[in-house]
């Protein structure tokens, strides 16, 4: 007889077999139909951190021109949770590196705020209290635990690039 392991708090783990489910990467060259991919997954949204979904029939975020339309965007899923329901499953960040582009002037706001002095660029944070890598890296996550506590898997475009080295 094989013994309980509930008792002592042990679950069998049984993973989900639909990988849209799962939060994750997806990497391929320009041009290559990541988006449109992304679009067929079911009740997905895209947000166009860059401007690329000309060639997909996709629901798509309108206006996300800084960070603080982001914020703004996730707020509203936040306010509307109950409503959407299962009306949206996965958030399509188009592309990720994109993202980390348009973040960058909301961090260097906040460094500023936080030190009490103006940073125009990422340089000049390295003298101040804040460090500008590791702001952004945790705004960047607040957001995006955000969205995974509202129960949305996030699926992350980014371009891949080849290079020939001689």
């Amino acid at each position: 007889m094989a013994f309980d392991m509930s008792k002592i708090g042990i679950k069998k783990n049984i993973p989900s077999v639909n990988f849209t489910d799962y939060s994750g990467v997806f990497q391929a060259e320009p041009k290559w139909g990541k988006t449109t991919t992304a679009s067929k997954f079911p009740n997905s949204i895209i947000i166009p951190f860059e401007k690329g979904v000309k060639g997909a029939v996709a629901n798509v975020v309108e206006n996300i021109n800084t960070w603080e339309d982001f914020i703004g965007f996730v707020d509203s899923l936040v306010e509307n949770r109950e409503e959407i329901g299962n009306d949206i499953s996965t958030i399509v960040f188009d592309t990720v590196n994109s993202a980390y582009e348009i973040i960058t002037p909301y961090v260097l706001k906040y460094c500023s705020r936080v030190d009490g002095t103006v940073y125009k660029t990422i340089a000049d944070t390295m003298v101040g209290k804040s460090n500008f890598w590791v702001e952004r890296d945790k705004l960047f996550k607040l957001q995006l635990d955000r969205i995974l506590g509202l129960g949305f898997s996030i699926l992350f475009l980014t371009h891949l690039q080849v290079k020939t080295i001689k």
